[in-house]
């Protein structure tokens, strides 16, 4: 049976667009919260890059610790975090529609060393 509340009411803080900003050292899960909340973006080339949808999972975190991982590194469709990785599954890069991250980075041509957010 439902019950009423108790207590003074409260409400949550705005959220600023700084509060969206993903800090690739971050771990990755912490990502994957403010990516959920939508319009999360980060900076590849100069530009704004919103990141619409990611995954990360047990196979992603096992990938991960091949190799180098600095925070924002750009392996594909993943992101290296400061614990675990980051899949990107669907993008909207400044001024363009939104794409799925596949296209994006066929787009894009990474190089071996680059970074995201790192402008």
């Amino acid at each position: 049976m439902p019950q009423p509340q108790v207590g003074t009411p409260t409400t949550a803080a705005k959220i600023a667009k700084e509060d969206l900003h993903l800090d690739w050292a971050q771990p990755a899960v912490q990502l994957r919260r403010v990516i959920r909340l939508e319009r999360a973006w980060t900076t590849f080339r100069g530009k704004r890059l919103t990141v619409l949808r990611a995954d990360g999972g047990a196979e992603v975190e096992e990938e991960d610790r091949a190799g180098d991982s600095r925070p924002g590194l750009l392996r594909g469709t993943m992101v290296a975090t400061g614990e675990g990785t980051v899949r990107l599954l669907e993008v909207q890069p400044e001024s363009r529609s939104p794409m799925s991250a596949e296209e994006w980075v066929r787009g894009i041509r990474p190089l071996e060393s680059e970074r995201l957010g790192s402008d």
